[in-house]
């Protein structure tokens, strides 16, 4: 069974306190959390239903990605594209740390 709207935003709520406000697998932050997907991490087609012990929070590319494949085989693709995204971000400057702790853009 589905969980409708108001479910799925207390489910990610949840989920963030759980896990922290960030991609399960890509470790993105989420500004706020209605960018967030909830993601089956054992796929529904295995494992079906709604427990949160198999829910995660997941951006959308991630979540597109990943599809109905198991953790196992997509987590080392994830990782290989965060160590891209953090190296881009270091050559750009982008995502550096303002002293105040929020989010600077490179000028």
């Amino acid at each position: 069974m589905a969980a409708n709207s108001q479910q799925k935003a207390r489910l990610r709520r949840s989920l963030a306190a759980r896990d922290g406000q960030q991609c399960f697998y890509c470790k993105s932050g989420f500004v706020d959390l209605a960018d967030a997907t909830i993601d089956h991490l054992i796929p529904k087609s295995i494992l079906p239903g709604w427990r949160q012990y198999n829910l995660v929070l997941a951006c959308r590319p991630c979540n597109n990605a990943k599809a109905d494949t198991l953790p196992q085989v997509f987590i080392p693709r994830a990782e290989a594209v965060q160590t891209r995204r953090e190296a881009s971000r270091r050559r750009t400057g982008l995502g550096r740390t303002s002293p105040r702790g929020r989010l600077a853009l490179a000028a």
